[in-house]
C-alpha cells in the first residue's frame, strides 16, 4: 500500500501513488540524519522531504538503471545502491543539488566483477546491512559481498581520446590532414578510441561537431562517429573521454571542410530563378487562355445538362406511376416484401409482412434490428448478400424463425439485387415466403425414410448385376451423407437453443459494462454464463452473475451447461436463494441427484465462478464463491491482479460429497474497478510447441489492456487466443466474462 510511517503501533501517515509515487510498491527505506527518506523500488529511487516534497531518480534524468533493491549511506557522504548489474556508489550531495534544481547532472560509478566481485548480480527482497566498523555487505548470486567505503580509490588518471582515422565516401584520413569534402561523399565517419587496459570497459565519450552538433553526443560502447549530407561549411570536430562520465579529459579536434556543388552556386540559383520566373509568366498566359475556352465549354454544357434535367424529370414522373402500381400488387401479396439498401438496412416492408411475422416495421426494428444480416439467425448470411451483390444474380435460403406470439415458422427468403443504368447495386429485394407446412410434410417423408430405405435395400438385394451393386452402394453413401447432414443440422439447431439460454449483452449492461469472449470447441459449448436479477423495487440494485465451465465439450458438455443453468435458476427463482456459498452447495446436491452419482458411475461435474454484486452509488460490494474456479480484481490504477480463489472443489465430478461445503469471500469496490471470470479454456490453450498460453500470460494481457475501451479489450482477448494457437486445434471451451463498475 505504498510507505507506512508508524509511531507507538499506529500508522501515522501513508506515502502511496495518490501522494506522488509511481507505484505502491518498494523494496527498502533510508532515512538519513536530516529526516529525508530515500526508497529503493522497481521505479528508481524516491526522495521523500518532510513527508511530502517527492522526487524521483530513475533512467529519465540519468540514472542507470530503475529496478533497485537497497540504499545504505556511507561516513563519506555516499549511497550504496546494489541492483541486477553491480553496486552503484552515488554523492548524496549531488543527488541533493539535483533534486532541488541546483545542479543539471550527478554522477556515478558501477562496481562489478571486474572491480573483484564473484557475480555482479544482486539479488532483490533481502536488507544490505552496514556493520558497526562502516562496512557494508550486500547480497548477490554469487555470495554476500562485503565493501569497505574507506578503502575505494577512485581512479582520477585521466585518458585522454585519440581520433584514429576519418573515412570520407572510400577515401582514409589521419586526422592532422587537411579533410576536405568533395559534394559527392556525404558520408563521414569518424574512428575515435582511449587507452586504459585496466578499465578500458569503462570508458566513455562525448563529442560534438560544431556547428551542426548544438550539444555534446555521449557514447558509451559505440567509438564512432557518423555524418551524412552535411551542408557546405567549415567544421570542427570535438571529443573527449571520462572513466566516471562527470570529469572529462583534454579535448581532440579535427577541422573538417565540405564544399559547394555546382548547383549551390550563387550564379546556377540566379539562373534558376529567371528560368522559374519566364515559366511561370507562361504559365500564367495558357492558363488565361484555358480559363476562357472553359467559360465557353461550360456555357455549352449547361444548355445540355438543362435539356437532360427535362428529360429526367419525365422519366421520374413515369417511374413513380410504375411504383405506385408495384407498391399496390405488393400490398395484396401473401409474402413479406422487403427492401434494403446494399448493406442490408431495411428501408421498406409491405403489410404482409406483419400478416407473417406479427411485427409492426417500427416494432421490428426495436426489438431485433434495421438490418437484415444482423436480424438472420443464418451463420452464412453477409456471404450470400455479398455473393448476390457481386455476381448481380438472384439467390435463396432458408431458416427457421420466431413470429411475434412465439410461434416457430419456416421462411424461404429470396434476394434479387437492384442495378442502376451503370451496373451498380443500389438495392435489394428480399421476398420472404412462409413454407411451415412445407417443411412439415418433409419431416414426416424423412420419418418414413427409413422404411423406404429398407424396402429398396431388400429390392436392391435380388439383384445380382453388377450395375445394380454400384447403384446400391451410391445410394447408401447419399443415405449417409444425408443422415450426416440431419445429425449436423440438428447440433446446429441446439446451438441454437443454447443460445437462448445465455443471458444477452443488453440485460448484462443493464447496471454496467461487460465483455464476453464465448468460442466454443465445437458448435455447442461446455461453457455457459449465467445471469439473474434480484433488483426489488426502489432498491439498491442486485444481480447474480456466473460463469461454469461444464465437463466434457461438445453435446455432451453442452446437455450439462443446460443442466447446470436450470439448475442455478431453479435454486434463485424457486428456492429463494442468493447466497453465493448456499447456492453452489444446492447446487452440488442436485447435481448428484440429477446425476444419480451415488448409485451410477457418474464423473460428470462443473466448476463454477459465483458473484453476488450490490450497487450502492460508488460503491460495489461483491459476495464471492468459487467451486475450483477464482475471482480476477483489476482495481483502477493498478499494475497487478488481485485474485480471490474459490473452495479447490467441484460440483458433482469423480468423488462427489452430496453435503460439501462452500465459502463466501467479500470484497469492497469502487467505480472504475473491473473483475474478470473464466474457464481454464483460454489459459490451457497451447501452440504449435506444445506450450500453454499460461495463468501469468493472461494476467499480463489484462493488465497491459485495463485501460482499453471494454469492446477493445474484447477484441483483444478474442484475438490474441486466435494468434497464439495458430494453426493448433482448440482444446477446450473458452469463455471469459468481464465487468467495469
Amino acid at each position: 500500500n505504498g510507505i507506512n510511517i508508524i509511531e507507538n503501533y499506529r500508522v501515522l501517515k501513508v506515502i502511496n501513488m495518490d501522494s506522488g509515487l509511481p507505484s505502491n510498491f518498494t523494496f527498502n527505506v533510508h532515512i538519513d540524519d536530516e529526516n529525508v527518506y530515500w526508497a529503493s523500488s522497481n521505479d528508481g529511487i524516491f526522495r521523500i522531504e518532510n513527508d511530502q516534497n517527492i522526487f524521483i531518480f530513475n533512467t529519465e534524468n540519468g540514472l542507470f538503471d530503475n529496478v533497485l533493491f537497497d540504499i545504505l549511506e556511507d561516513e563519506h557522504g555516499y549511497f550504496w545502491v546494489p541492483s541486477d548489474i553491480g553496486i552503484a556508489r552515488i554523492s548524496k550531495e549531488q543527488l541533493n543539488n539535483f533534486a532541488k534544481g541546483e545542479a543539471d547532472e550527478y554522477s556515478y560509478s558501477i562496481y562489478d566483477r571486474s572491480d573483484g566481485m564473484k557475480a555482479s548480480r544482486c539479488i532483490g527482497a533481502t536488507k544490505s546491512i552496514k556493520t558497526t566498523n562502516g562496512n557494508l555487505a550486500f547480497t548477490t548470486s554469487g555470495g554476500v559481498a562485503f565493501v569497505n567505503p574507506s578503502n575505494i580509490h577512485q581512479d582520477k588518471v585521466l585518458v585522454n581520446p585519440v581520433i584514429e582515422k576519418i573515412i570520407v565516401g572510400e577515401k582514409t584520413f589521419k586526422s592532422n590532414e587537411k579533410i576536405e569534402v568533395l559534394p559527392s561523399n556525404d558520408h563521414i565517419s569518424i574512428h575515435f578510441t582511449a587507452f586504459n587496459f585496466k578499465l578500458s570497459k569503462k570508458i566513455a565519450f562525448r563529442y560534438k561537431l560544431s556547428p551542426f552538433d548544438n550539444e555534446w553526443i555521449k557514447s558509451e560502447t559505440n567509438r564512432t562517429a557518423r555524418y551524412t549530407n552535411l551542408p557546405p561549411g567549415e567544421y570542427t570536430f570535438h571529443v573527449q573521454s571520462s572513466l566516471d562520465k562527470h570529469t572529462w579529459g583534454k579535448t581532440v579536434k579535427a577541422s573538417i571542410i565540405v564544399h559547394r556543388s555546382w548547383w549551390q552556386t550563387w550564379w546556377f540559383i540566379a539562373s534558376m530563378a529567371l528560368f522559374f520566373s519566364m515559366l511561370l509568366f507562361l504559365i500564367y498566359k495558357a492558363r488565361t487562355y484555358t480559363v476562357k475556352k472553359q467559360k465557353q465549354e461550360l456555357e455549352r454544357l449547361v444548355k445540355v445538362r438543362t435539356a437532360l434535367i427535362a428529360e429526367q424529370k419525365r422519366e421520374l414522373e413515369k417511374q413513380a406511376e410504375e411504383l405506385e402500381k408495384l407498391s399496390i400488387v405488393a400490398s395484396h401479396t401473401d409474402n413479406a416484401i422487403l427492401i434494403t439498401s446494399p448493406e442490408g438496412d431495411i428501408q421498406w416492408v409491405n403489410e404482409s409482412f406483419t400478416r407473417i411475422y406479427g411485427y409492426t416495421v417500427e416494432e421490428f426494428i426495436e426489438e431485433k434490428h434495421s438490418n437484415l444480416a444482423k436480424v438472420s439467425k443464418d451463420p452464412n448470411i453477409q456471404q450470400i448478400i455479398k455473393e448476390s451483390i457481386e455476381t448481380h444474380q438472384p439467390t435463396s435460403y432458408t431458416i427457421e424463425v420466431s413470429a411475434k406470439d412465439g410461434e416457430k415458422i419456416w421462411i424461404q427468403t429470396s434476394l434479387t439485387p437492384i442495378k442502376n443504368e451503370a451496373g451498380e447495386v443500389i438495392s435489394i429485394v428480399a421476398i420472404d415466403s412462409d413454407i411451415t407446412a412445407l417443411k412439415k410434410a418433409e419431416q414426416e417423408m424423412i420419418n418414413m425414410n427409413d422404411e423406404i430405405v429398407t424396402q429398396a435395400e431388400s429390392i436392391l438385394q435380388q439383384n445380382e448385376e453388377i450395375q445394380t451393386q454400384r447403384d446400391e452402394l451410391e445410394q447408401i453413401n447419399t443415405l449417409l451423407i444425408k443422415h450426416t447432414q440431419n445429425i449436423e443440422s440438428s447440433i446446429w439447431y441446439a446451438h441454437t437453443i443454447q443460445k437462448a439460454i445465455l443471458p444477452t449483452k443488453q440485460s448484462l449492461n443493464q447496471f454496467f459494462e461487460t465483455f464476453i469472449v464465448f468460442k466454443p470447441r465445437d458448435i455447442v459449448s461446455g461453457d455457459f454464463y449465467w445471469y439473474i436479477d434480484l433488483t426489488e423495487e426502489e432498491s439498491t440494485p442486485k444481480v447474480l452473475v456466473a460463469v461454469v465451465d461444464c465437463t466434457g465439450h461438445g453435446v455432451p458438455g453442452a446437455l450439462m451447461s443446460m443442466i447446470g443453468s436450470r439448475l442455478l435458476s431453479e435454486i434463485v427463482n424457486e428456492r429463494n436463494v442468493t447466497n453465493p456459498a448456499q447456492i453452489l452447495k444446492q447446487l452440488n446436491r442436485l447435481v448428484n441427484i440429477v446425476l444419480k452419482q451415488e448409485s451410477e458411475d457418474s464423473i460428470d461435474g462443473m466448476d463454477v465462478a459465483l458473484c453476488h454484486i450490490e450497487l450502492n452509488n460508488n460503491i460495489v460490494n461483491i459476495t464471492f464463491a468459487g467451486a475450483n474456479r477464482p475471482l480476477y480484481i483489476l482495481e483502477k490504477g493498478a499494475r497487478e491482479i488481485s485474485t480471490i480463489k474459490g473452495n479447490r472443489k467441484t460440483i458433482g465430478g469423480i468423488m462427489p460429497d452430496i453435503d460439501m461445503e462452500f465459502t463466501n469471500k467479500t470484497v469492497t469496490l469502487k467505480k472504475g474497478d473491473i473483475i474478470v471470470m473464466n474457464s481454464d479454456g483460454y489459459t490451457d490453450q497451447n501452440r504449435a510447441d506444445g506450450k500453454k498460453f499460461s495463468l501469468p500470460s493472461f494476467h499480463k494481457l489484462l493488465t497491459e489492456n485495463a485501460n482499453q475501451p471494454l469492446d477493445k479489450l474484447e477484441e483483444i482477448i478474442d484475438i490474441s487466443f486466435d494468434e497464439y494457437r495458430g494453426t493448433e486445434p482448440q482444446r477446450d471451451d473458452t469463455t471469459v466474462l468481464g465487468i467495469k463498475f
